[in-house]
């Protein structure tokens, strides 16, 4: 099945990928070379093996396409809007990372707006941080004092947090921690009352991820992917449910893989 299906896939390439978005509505072969400009006999001979293999069906003296041809013009859709984003070309563990149903899902994230310095995301994280009031997951490396303190408070207040921390910055994420709690308790927060709003509302993983994720309340998402060879690739954030929906599901298929991690009794441990 795998070779016929390169066989048609190779055929689709060589004569344009417009001869099966033309048949998304039935259409005679007269047509049919009208719309993708393509010989009569190039035409016949697409047809003829897309019909051997259920991808366009014949009704009368019209071709349609069958629901595999949707799917499979969806597909073809997907593939040529994602080699648009350069960051692909520079991180294959994350095309090996990510499953083979959320993979479509990758181009929700042309509706984010895109930052060139992941750097350059932080202000508008500070103030998502501030006003989230429900839930956040996040994946990430990040040891950023100012970030880690307002997701704390918030979870003093209530807010559920799932974290997935990149086994790299784990050490330093305890360490940073630590910090933090001194910082609160020089704030006039209790540090005993902190480590307990952290066991109720933190719940912590570890993992080696090719990825840096964060999601707020259900309504905004922060992305980054790992570069294989570089550290540095563009972040995005994007507020369209769709991407949200996308970026959850990856989260959870990461919370899956990672590993459970004591954290909060390490950071007990270290003040």
């Amino acid at each position: 099945m795998k070779s016929e299906l390169m066989e048609v896939l190779k055929v689709i390439s060589n004569n344009r990928i417009e001869l099966i978005k033309c048949l998304t509505e039935p259409k005679t072969h007269t047509e049919i070379c009208r719309t993708s400009n393509l010989s009569p006999s190039t035409v016949s001979r697409c047809l003829n093996l897309l019909q051997k293999y259920g991808i366009v069906n014949k009704n009368e003296d019209k071709y349609v396409l069958t629901g595999i041809g949707y799917f499979l013009m969806d597909y073809l859709d997907n593939l040529n809007e994602v080699v648009e984003f350069d960051f692909l070309k520079k991180s294959s563990q994350f095309a090996k990372f990510i499953p083979a149903e959320l993979k479509p899902g990758i181009v929700t994230l042309k509706t984010a707006e895109k930052f060139e310095k992941p750097y350059e995301v932080v202000p508008y994280a500070l103030k998502d941080f501030e006003r989230m009031h429900s839930y956040a997951l996040f994946a990430d490396g990040i040891v950023a004092e100012e970030l880690i303190r307002l997701v704390w408070i918030k979870c003093m207040g209530g807010v559920r947090v799932r974290a997935i921390m990149l086994s790299r910055s784990f050490k330093k994420k305890i360490t940073t921690g630590v910090k933090v709690i001194k910082m609160m308790e020089a704030e006039g927060y209790s540090s005993s009352e902190v480590i307990s709003a952290l066991r109720t509302n933190l719940k912590v993983k570890v993992a080696e991820l090719p990825i840096q994720l964060g999601i707020l309340d259900g309504k905004v998402v922060y992305f980054q992917v790992m570069p294989d060879n570089t550290l540095e690739s563009p972040a995005y954030i994007s507020r369209d449910r769709k991407c949200i929906l996308w970026a959850e599901n990856l989260f959870e298929h990461c919370w899956i893989v990672a590993d459970p991690a004591d954290y909060v009794s390490k950071l007990e441990k270290n003040l």
